[in-house]
């Protein structure tokens, strides 16, 4: 009932009782120590290396009595020898994971820009795709800077496709895609259409006969031969080109005004129209 009935003092092996908790002074791995805190706040030590509390990482367990707080402390026994041994293992060990983790990082960041620009390109040309073409370019529609949309397609590809394979088919539309992608700037872009047809943006055009020569030059670089192993194949392109804001203020009608250019072009490769000149009368 709370009533002070009297005191009993009991004497008892430490050691002993530790030593059946399974803990020794001996062990090989840790140093123990316990301490009882005083009513005035002193420590007063019980048992085992007391300069383990002096240590900044030693682990401490508060062990609240009824009138006491006792403590328990563990710390690792590490020679320092030992130490310094191990922490240049462990340093290491970080340094090979981090470098593996880096590495690991670095390679599905590739990947992953790899699929998302391999997503953006022609499999055949590695040109880009039509679609992202368009969107770069209505983009730049918005900006409403000068630019030239400019067409081309194949003469008598078909002629090349049916005589000599598919294979030397897909080679020369490469190689045009090379030759074309040789005679723009960095700032330009360039999209195969589909089968032998192309289509370039110009950036910022300032006339109509900067775009007519750039337009002579790549047909002057189609015409050149290509060679693959024994044959020699001589190729030509049509083109046709269409200005913003000049021709048309939309992708859609930019494209039309190029490809209607273009098909005049075609028409007087082929010797259906007078002229031999792609550009005159184009304004029609």
């Amino acid at each position: 009932d709370d009533k002070y009935w009297g005191l009993a003092i009991v004497s008892m092996d430490f050691e002993k009782l530790i030593e059946d908790c399974g803990i020794s002074l001996e062990d090989e791995n840790y140093s123990y120590a316990i301490r009882a805190r005083m009513v005035d706040s002193a420590n007063d030590f019980v048992w085992g290396n007391k300069e383990i509390f002096e240590k900044q990482d030693c682990i401490i367990k508060e062990i609240d009595l009824s009138n006491q707080n006792w403590e328990v402390a563990i710390y690792p026994k590490i020679d320092r020898s030992d130490e310094c041994g191990f922490f240049r293992i462990f340093n290491l060990f970080v340094l090979i994971t981090m470098g593996i983790i880096v590495t690991l990082l670095y390679l599905f960041l590739m990947n992953y820009f790899d699929k998302i620009e391999s997503s953006k390109q022609d499999h055949l040309t590695k040109t880009l795709n039509i679609t992202t073409f368009k969107k770069i370019v209505n983009k730049k529609i918005q900006k409403n800077k000068k630019f030239a949309l400019l067409l081309f397609d194949a003469n008598d590809f078909k002629y090349i496709n049916d005589t000599y394979g598919h294979p030397i088919g897909d080679a020369v539309i490469i190689e045009m895609a090379k030759r074309l992608k040789n005679c723009i700037s960095k700032n330009d872009l360039i999209s195969r259409l589909g089968g032998d047809e192309y289509v370039i943006y110009l950036n910022d055009v300032e006339s109509e006969g900067q775009v007519q020569k750039v337009c002579d030059a790549m047909m002057d670089r189609i015409k050149e031969d290509m060679v693959f192993e024994d044959l020699r194949l001589k190729t030509s392109i049509s083109v046709g080109y269409s200005l913003f804001p000049d021709d048309a203020d939309s992708y859609e009608d930019l494209y039309k005004k190029a490809d209607s250019r273009m098909y005049i072009c075609k028409m007087r490769n082929k010797g259906l129209l007078e002229n031999d000149d792609c550009y005159d009368g184009l304004n029609i």
